[in-house]
């Protein structure tokens, strides 16, 4: 009889440890996924961040006049020398609505869109559910809306992305700001 209540104890401890081990897969498993989501949310809010410091630092080259020619909350349009060929180019970057990247499954992103000149418009980002410009004049100071584009010497971007995929109904979220006082502005 004690040989199978000791065999009955052995089972009964062993389905336990499987069953431990099992969930401590699961777990190790989830915080994997969920750091590959916070990974690529990262990697996006970098590459939006690269492209528009980029841009935005060749605010006012090549122009004679007036650089920012519409500074919005969401939206700005700018002139200048993107492509290094000594002429003025037209910038504009606009984040777009919900229903434009309504093929994802977050349903709070958006898309953020780059237009140079009269070309097509590009995606540069996605995921984007914050965004936010921000003009300062040449003290630093925080200039209000609606924003004289002329008096425009320094551009901030604040933005937060999140990845189109959860981990459990949960986003992974990345936030960046950028800030730049391109030399040219400053003339």
């Amino acid at each position: 009889m004690a040989v199978w209540l000791d065999l009955l104890g052995s089972m009964i401890f062993g389905g336990l440890l499987l069953l431990s081990v099992l969930r401590l897969n699961g777990e190790v498993s989830d915080r994997g996924q969920q750091a590959s989501l916070a990974l690529a949310s990262q990697r996006e809010a970098a590459h939006i961040a690269m492209v528009m410091e980029k841009d935005l630092r060749r605010a006012g080259l090549a122009v004679s006049g007036t650089a920012v020619q519409q500074a919005a909350a969401d939206s700005v349009q700018l002139l200048g020398d993107l492509d290094d060929d000594g002429t003025a180019d037209t910038l504009r970057y606009s984040v777009g609505t919900v229903q434009q990247a309504a093929s994802t499954p977050n349903p709070r992103d958006r898309y953020l869109f780059r237009r140079v000149n009269s070309q097509t418009v590009e995606r540069v980002g996605e995921g984007v559910t914050s965004f936010v410009l921000r003009y300062y004049d040449a003290t630093g100071a925080e200039l209000a809306a609606p924003v004289p584009a002329g008096s425009v010497r320094q551009i901030g971007v604040e933005y937060a992305v999140e990845n189109p995929y959860s981990a459990d109904t949960t986003y992974a979220r990345a936030f960046m700001q950028v800030h730049v006082a391109p030399v040219n502005l400053r003339l």
